[in-house]
């Protein structure tokens, strides 16, 4: 996609001849060199260049002068840096690798559309919110690098000269991975257009541990529209093993929760860590993590979206990350306004380009959490909607009267989405109230294509399949101090 081209840019030194004084009388008459500055050394056998005289090497060997903006030189640094963790193979964009100046430049055009409109790299977080670890964005300089390179026609430059530093840019991951648990078997998802599966995976330390980092890995990215651990503790065992033993097929089915409705969450029923589509693993902030009794399952939720008749195999897994002792015991909130849930009333009308729905509560103050009365220190915000929407924010309420932004997305990409973790972490203290903000677009121009053919636009309001919508925010959180 990128018409390349070489710009050469060499002084043209022409050698004069010898020429007799009748010689020079035959020629047409020249008019008299201009005056010469008297700290200018000329050269007696040079001559001034000829109007429209190319400016080539005087000799094929000769190197051709470095571009302003070359591809070994200023983008290559920024490739490594900001691309090759998706773009390479085993990459979760393996598909248009960017390891050579060959494939960078024939995508050229299209990623400086992408830079410049901030859609690469994936970094969805907008600027003055607040600050986050592993933050991937382009410098605004880096930015008009990109741009002028492909001005110029994207020259590839020469691999000799020193090229720039690559940025030091830090990427969310795991620092080692102590266990990983697979589903038992594969599957083969047969819900059409949505199939919500859980897989019990019995936890196989007979000691207690904590979950200090996490991954997951789906198996079949290509059906796979989410993933959620769950941590069933001992108690609730029987209760979610009848669930399985009761369905004849390899898991069972679990639409929106794992299983045990209000029962389950208050057996102790939490959240372990999750997965949708751009989302990396990572380590848990320093000196906080989940704890695993022996004796407990894990209930692997996987939301399968099915838009083909003869979808292929499934086998997630999870990595974790272990340590015998943490200072501060951890757990994952998920959060948004119950009544959406249970009521019907987040509708979002066929049609409406531009359909914003709110809420704010004070979660210390939900009994079924557990957690009436204590402060909480939040350190991580996440946000999770479906295809059709457009923007979100997450904030606190305090008592004050002030808003403290935690997270703002304005351009939403279901493809990507990850958990942003706070440099600062932030307390909740009981009476502030956390708030969720979404927006959508269900006009008949953003609804999806499946097999060639643009859906219609219909009613939507909250619901686990791919063609609902949700506004769910995802909090890593322990009690303060």
């Amino acid at each position: 996609m990128l018409n390349c081209r070489i710009v050469a840019a060499a002084a043209l030194l022409v050698a004069s001849c010898s020429q007799s004084p009748t010689d020079s009388a035959a020629e047409d008459p020249q008019p008299p060199p201009g005056p010469v500055d008297p700290g200018e050394q000329v050269d007696d056998n040079a001559v001034a260049d000829e109007p429209g005289t190319p400016d080539l090497p005087t000799d094929p060997g000769d190197p051709l002068p470095e571009p302003a903006v070359s591809y070994y030189k200023d983008i290559k640094p920024l490739i490594e840096g900001y691309c090759l963790g998706c773009h390479t193979k085993g990459g979760i964009r393996e598909s248009v690798p960017f390891e050579t100046y060959e494939q960078v430049a024939a995508m050229a055009p299209l990623i400086r559309q992408k830079v410049v409109d901030r859609e690469m790299p994936p970094y969805l977080a907008g600027p003055g919110c607040n600050e986050y670890w592993f933050d991937e964005r382009l410098e605004e300089s880096e930015i008009q690098l990109v741009s002028d390179w492909v001005d110029d026609g994207a020259p590839a430059g020469s691999q000799t000269v020193a090229p720039n530093p690559t940025p030091d840019v830090q990427h969310s991951s795991m620092s080692r991975v102590d266990l990983t648990l697979e589903m038992a078997e594969s599957y083969v998802p047969d819900g059409y257009p949505d199939d919500y599966r859980c897989f019990l995976i019995d936890w196989p330390l007979d000691k207690e541990a904590f979950v200090t980092g996490f991954r997951a890995n789906p198996g079949n990215p290509t059906v796979v529209h989410h993933v959620i651990a769950y941590v069933v503790p001992p108690n609730m065992v029987d209760t979610f093993q009848g669930y399985d033993d009761a369905d004849p097929e390899h898991g069972y089915t679990c639409f929106g929760s794992p299983g045990g409705g209000a029962a389950g969450f208050t057996g102790g029923v939490r959240w372990l860590g999750g997965w949708a589509p751009g989302g990396t693993g990572s380590d848990f902030p320093p000196d906080t993590g989940i704890a695993m009794e022996p004796g407990s399952k894990i209930a692997l939720q996987v939301h399968y979206n099915v838009l083909t008749a003869d979808p292929t195999p499934d086998l997630t897994s999870i990595s974790l990350k272990l340590d015998d002792q943490v200072a501060k015991p951890a757990f994952v909130l998920p959060w948004t306004n119950v009544y959406w849930v249970i009521s019907d009333s987040m509708n979002i009308p066929a049609g409406d380009a531009d359909v914003t729905y709110g809420f704010a509560w004070d979660p210390t103050s939900v009994d079924l959490l557990g957690l009436t009365g204590e402060p909480l220190t939040i350190y991580s915000a996440t946000l999770h909607m479906h295809e059709l929407g457009t923007g979100g924010r997450i904030f606190i309420d305090r008592q004050s009267g002030d808003e403290e932004c935690l997270l703002d997305i304005p351009r939403w990409d279901f493809g990507w989405q990850r958990s942003f973790g706070l440099k600062k972490p932030t307390t909740l203290y009981p009476g502030d109230r956390l708030g969720l903000s979404c927006t959508w677009d269900n006009s008949p121009a953003n609804q999806k294509f499946v097999d060639g053919q643009q859906l219609p636009a219909q009613d939507v309001k909250w619901g686990d399949g791919t063609q609902d919508e949700m506004c769910l925010g995802v909090f890593y959180m322990t009690v303060a101090d």
